[in-house]
């Protein structure tokens, strides 16, 4: 009795270990033979060398703008976000505060892979960039006392963060 409960303890060990998978570092997934990935049958070889099981994210830079017209009577803002490029960013803000009656629209703020605000008082703005919306609304809001304008508040805040591309 005592050697079946070996024998039987012994295959329960057997079979255990063979569901373990592959050794480490080799990937199990579609690989039911363990074969190491930097050998050509491999379903994870790769040419250059660099096997892996999933690649790499890439990331791409998102540009934001904020323009102005300070001609007008109030603040005329022209905003863009997302953008490809700062050139595009800029651009788009400057095409925005046209389209919404803008004569003399200037940009006042370019940013990437972060956030923007314009911060207005009663008789001027400010604008600041930071890594949040809240982070930068707070700069902005120090930098308008600061200056001494009264009634500061935003105006207006976006984000334009990095966007994964593959």
């Amino acid at each position: 009795m005592y050697r079946m409960l070996l024998l039987s303890g012994c295959m329960f060990v057997s079979v255990a270990a063979s569901a373990q998978g592959c050794p480490n570092g080799i990937p199990l997934a579609g690989n039911p033979g363990c074969i190491p990935p930097d050998q050509s049958n491999s379903p994870y070889y790769q040419r250059d060398g660099a096997a892996t099981t999933q690649s790499r994210a890439v990331w791409a830079d998102r540009w934001g703008a904020i323009a102005v017209d300070k001609s007008k009577q109030s603040v005329g803002i022209g905003v863009a976000e997302m953008m490809v490029s700062e050139r595009k960013a800029k651009a788009g803000a400057i095409g925005d505060c046209r389209a919404k009656g803008g004569t003399q629209c200037k940009v006042v703020l370019a940013y990437y892979n972060q956030c923007g605000v314009l911060v207005a008082g009663d008789a001027g703005y400010t604008s600041m960039g930071s890594s949040t919306a809240e982070a930068a609304a707070k700069l902005g809001m120090e930098q308008c006392t600061k200056t001494g304008l009264s009634n500061c508040r935003v105006y207006y805040s976006a984000c334009s963060f990095p966007e994964r591309v593959r």
